[in-house]
C-alpha cells in the first residue's frame, strides 16, 4: 500500500483592517481599499482549506487573535479552525506552527494568504513530496516562498533570516543545505504585495475582488 503521510495545514493570516493590512497597496489603491484585497485574499484560502482531500488538515494562524474585534464581520471564517499566531517575529511564529503542526500529523505545509495562485495541486504536491524528501518549497517571484512544506523541523529555518526581503527563499536554501535536509521545489509564483504584482495575479481572482478590478480598469 502506497504512504500517504497526513499534513497539518497552517495559514498564517492578518486581519484585513484599513491602515494594517495590505499596506504596500495602499499607496495605489487606497487604505479603504487594500483591507478589501487582503479580505479576498483570506476567503480565497478560506476556500482553498475546504477543498483539502482527506488527511489534509488546515488550521487559520491569526493576528490578533481569533477573539479579537479586528475579526468581526469576517463571516467566512465560521467553522474554520484558528488558532492565535502569537507573540514574537515571523521567524518565531513559523517555528511554533511547524513544531505544533508535527505534532498532529506526518507533516507541515506553511502558508500565508498573499498567492491566490496557490491551488490544493500545490499543496498536494507537497504532500507527495514529502513522501521521499524532508520539505519542498515553492519560491515567490519577489524572493520570498509562497509555501514550505516540513517533515521535520530545523529551528535554523526560521532565525535570522530577512523576513520581508528578496533574500528569504535563498537564506531558506541555503540553511537547509546546511541543515542535511533534502527538498524539492516548483517554480516561483507571484504573491500580492505591490501594485506591480497585480498583473501577475490570476484573471479570476482579479475580476472577484472589485478594488483590483476598478484598478485594472483605469490602469488599462
Amino acid at each position: 500500500m502506497t504512504y500517504i503521510p497526513s499534513i497539518a495545514v497552517k495559514i498564517f493570516a492578518k486581519a484585513p483592517l484599513p491602515g494594517m493590512a495590505k499596506t504596500r497597496l495602499a499607496p495605489a489603491l487606497g487604505d479603504v481599499a487594500a483591507a478589501q484585497v487582503a479580505e479576498s485574499l483570506l476567503a480565497c484560502c478560506v476556500r482553498l482549506s475546504r477543498q483539502l482531500p482527506a488527511g489534509m488538515d488546515a488550521e487559520f494562524q491569526l493576528s490578533p487573535a481569533p477573539q479579537s474585534a479586528s475579526w468581526q464581520g469576517i463571516e467566512f471564517l465560521a467553522g474554520s479552525r484558528c488558532c492565535d499566531q502569537g507573540e514574537g517575529d515571523l521567524g518565531q511564529r513559523l517555528l511554533r506552527a511547524a513544531e505544533r503542526g508535527l505534532t498532529e500529523a506526518d507533516g507541515v505545509v506553511l502558508i500565508g494568504t498573499d498567492c491566490p495562485a496557490l491551488t490544493v495541486e500545490h499543496l498536494c504536491w507537497a504532500r507527495h513530496c514529502l513522501r521521499e524528501v524532508d520539505a519542498a518549497l515553492i519560491p515567490a517571484r519577489d524572493g520570498g516562498y509562497v509555501l514550505l512544506a516540513l517533515r521535520v523541523v530545523n529551528s535554523s529555518l526560521f532565525f535570522d533570516i530577512d523576513w520581508s526581503t528578496a533574500r528569504v527563499a535563498e537564506q531558506t536554501r541555503r540553511r537547509l543545505r546546511a541543515a542535511g535536509l533534502s527538498w524539492r521545489e516548483q517554480a516561483p509564483l507571484a504573491d500580492l504585495d505591490l501594485p506591480s504584482d497585480i498583473v501577475e495575479q490570476p484573471q479570476t481572482f482579479i475580476e472577484n475582488c472589485a478594488p483590483l478590478a476598478r484598478y485594472r480598469g483605469v490602469d488599462g
